[in-house]
This record gives structure tokens, sequence and C-alpha cells, in this order.
């Protein structure tokens, strides 16, 4: 007979008690049985004897014999007990049900096992068969491990280990996490072109490699010296950098990694070189220039704004004069004025002025207007009729 433990296991043997009446003794491997857990009985009706044995043990597999025995003689048989254990799988002590492991490093679980007869041990992932030269099994009839160098992010799922033999079987289910570097970023543009300066912006990476990113390093490299250096980092939520202390006019490439627990990604870099240089120009000269309200000593200027104010605000003006004395252009005012109009004033009587208008802005100043000019200083002319009429009677009288 073959149990399955902890089934019941019952001998049954047809019995004839005989006259006078017989004896029945119960024996294991030889040695009467004295267990509680064996209870013998005997049933008149059916002349059948049973020995029932509670809750079966490996302890409890042998050889069986019943004797009935009286005066006249005795006579005997026997069965024999085979005690079968159904398979378990207990992950060992050092082995988690949940597992995080870099990709490279290497995996590797241990599971006990119990079962008679011994066990037969299988190993799938994501219930298929483990099919890698990095993988080793080693069993026996106690214990099954895992050995996975070299993992990779393929690697992950559902570990599932089964024993299995003539009783049944078992399993245990083992998650594998593993987390790998994350994809490069994506999508590196150019946002802003100053003097010195450049700003970059990109995208978040489309893996984040199972491990949350925690920022991204952007580099730099001067065309010119040819070496990549650090160019700063930002934390994960931001996507965009400003590098300054970059010189103008030469030739930058940058770079930017995205960064997790396990390490830094590929680089994600611009296509071409950008250049780092004012993104406004000076604006136009200043138009129309014209004098108006000339006095002995004085002068109103007025004109019109450029044609072009450089792609930025115009922050002032600038007037310059010289005289028919000096060939040097001097300053009227020395700060730029926004007001497109200015009085001009010290000017010397009966002489000739030239004047000419700058435009400013953040890039600097334009190109000077179109001088106008000769322009005498001398009171307007009813004043100066009034003083020649005054002049001719004071030479009558």
């Amino acid at each position: 007979m073959v149990v399955v433990a902890p089934e019941t296991a019952k001998l049954i043997c047809d019995v004839d008690l005989g006259s006078p009446t017989s004896d029945i003794e119960w024996s294991k491997n030889g040695r009467q049985l004295k267990s509680d857990k064996c209870k013998p009985e005997y049933n008149r009706d059916s002349k059948t004897a049973c020995l029932s044995i509670s809750k079966v043990e490996l302890s409890d597999a042998g050889t069986y014999e019943v004797t009935v025995r009286n005066k006249l003689g005795e006579v005997s048989s026997e069965a024999k007990l085979t005690v079968h254990v159904k398979p378990s799988v207990t992950p060992d002590s050092s082995t988690k049900p949940e597992s995080i492991v870099k990709a490279g490093s290497k995996y590797m679980v241990t599971v006990n096992l119990t079962g008679v007869p011994d066990v037969k041990v299988t190993w799938l992932v994501n219930d298929m068969p483990i099919e890698s030269d990095d993988v080793a099994i080693e069993s026996s009839n106690s214990y099954s491990r895992l050995t996975w160098k070299n993992v990779t992010p393929q690697s992950a799922g559902v570990v599932k280990v089964t024993a299995e033999n003539e009783a049944g079987s078992a399993s245990v289910s083992l998650n594998l996490t593993v987390i790998d570097r994350p994809s490069p970023p994506e999508d590196l543009t150019i946002s802003k072109i100053e003097k010195d300066a450049v700003t970059v912006k990109w995208h978040a990476p489309k893996s984040d490699g199972g491990s949350k990113i925690m920022g991204y390093i952007v580099e730099k490299m001067d065309v010119k010296r040819g070496t990549w250096i650090s160019a700063g980092t930002t934390k994960p939520g931001k996507t965009e950098l400003s590098i300054a202390k970059l010189t103008t006019g030469n030739e930058y490439l940058i770079r930017v990694f995205a960064e997790n627990d396990v390490g830094a990604s590929e680089p994600l870099a611009l296509d071409s070189p950008v250049i780092p240089k004012n993104p406004f120009s000076e604006p136009s000269a200043p138009r129309n220039l014209v004098c108006e309200e000339i006095t002995a000593n004085s002068c109103k200027l007025l004109w019109d704004e450029p044609e072009s104010d450089g792609k930025a605000p115009i922050s002032g003006y600038v007037v310059e004069k010289r005289s028919q004395f000096n060939s040097r252009w001097t300053k009227v005012n020395k700060t730029a004025q926004p007001s497109r109009s200015i009085t001009v004033l010290d000017l010397v009587e009966g002489t000739d002025y030239e004047f000419r208008v700058y435009a400013e802005n953040t890039a600097g100043t334009g190109p000077p207007c179109e001088p106008i000019g000769p322009i005498t200083a001398q009171p307007p002319k009813g004043e100066f009729m009034s003083f020649i009429k005054c002049f001719y009677r004071l030479e009558q009288y």
C-alpha cells in the first residue's frame, strides 16, 4: 500500500478466527505494535481484521504483519506500507520574495525542498523556461539554487520554482525587478542665445530604467579645445539649464545625461555647435533730424525714431555737436535720454554748428544720422531786424 502523508492507512485482511477463538496480533518490522495511532479492529460479520494508522508519517513506513493464533496453531499475513510526502517549496532565509537588482549584477535565490520520493525541480521566468548561458541551477533533495549572472531588464518578471513527485506538486513565486540606467533624454534644443551664455532645454527620457530619475548632468565642449567639462546639473523635474561664462563667438557642443540610482544614461548631444552672441543688434540711425527755435545761444533739435530698433527697445538718444572752429564732435547730453527732442544751450552767437544723433539699445549705440548744418547761432529774424532799425535811427540822430 502507498499512502500520502498525512492520510490514514488501513491494512485489511480476511480472518477466520477458528475454534477455539484465536487472538489477533499486529507487528511492524518484527516488533509488536504498541503505538496509540495504530488502532486494530475485527469485524465478526465480514470476518476481516483491520489496522488503522492515523496521520501517516514517514516513520510509519515498513512491513506490517498480522498473526492469528489459537491452541491449534497460527496463520499470518503481511503487507508493505510505503509513505509518500507531497513536495513543499519555501524560500531560504537569504531569499526575499521581492528582489530589486541592478542590471549587470548577479541574482541568486535558494529554496528549501521536502518530498518523498525525491522531487523534480523546474525553474520558470514569466512561465517560460530560463534559457541563458548566464544561468546555473544547483539542486539536491533538500534545496535548489538559481544563480543568474549579468541580469538584464529582459530578465525581470515572476520567477517560479516548482517541485513535483508522485505525491503531487508545489511551487513558489518570487518577483524580480531589474533596474538599469535610464534611456537618454530627448529633444535637446537651444531656447536662448546670449552674448556669453546659452540656455538649453530637453525632455525626460522615455524610460527611467525602473528607478526614479535623480537629475540631469549637462556638459559643454569648446570646439577649439575639444574637451568635455561640466556645465551644471539640474533636479529631476527641471529640464532646462542656462550655461554661463562662455566666450562670445566660440563654437560650443552641448550634451545632457539622465541619471538614476544605477548610473548615467548615454548622452544626448546637439546636432551642431552653438555660438554665443548678442541676440540683438544696434539700432539704425535716427531719421529726419531738424533744428528749430534758433537763438543767439540755443536751438531745439527734433528727430524721428530709427527704422530698426535692432529687436530691442530703444533706451535713449545721444546728441553731438561740432562748431566751425573745432573738427571734433562733442556730446550735448552725457547720458542717453529717451526723448526725441532736446534744447541745445551754451551756443556762441554767430558761430556755425553741425548736429547729429545716435540711438542706443541693450546691444549698444547705433550709427549717427546724417549731420545737419551749418546752423548759425543768431537771434530770430524778427529780433534781428528790430535791432537793425534801432541802430539806423541812432545813426540818424
